[in-house]
């Protein structure tokens, strides 16, 4: 799992795809580049219990929701990274 997402992002599919990934809903062109992605599974492991927003590894925020609901897992932080990096 990746400490932050920036960790792994240099490796991801997305990067440099053009598709826009900060979106809330998950489209077939977006799992078309995830289905594609070398770190596919490092970025969902970082996404389920951490991101709020946006498409991470063709997830929606919905799905994730509910993902760590099932998982038993808090909900994350509004801003986890920007708090961590002023620490």
């Amino acid at each position: 799992m990746f400490r932050d997402p920036f960790e792994g992002y240099r490796d991801g599919a997305c990067r440099g795809s053009g598709v826009d990934f900060t979106v809330n809903k998950v489209t077939r062109e977006h799992k078309d580049i995830c289905d594609s992605c070398p770190v596919f599974q490092q970025c969902k492991d970082y996404a389920v219990p951490n991101e709020k927003w946006n498409v991470w590894a063709k997830t929606s925020p919905i799905t994730r929701k509910r993902m760590r609901t099932l998982q038993g897992l808090p909900e994350p932080e509004l801003f986890p990274l920007e708090e961590r990096q002023a620490s």
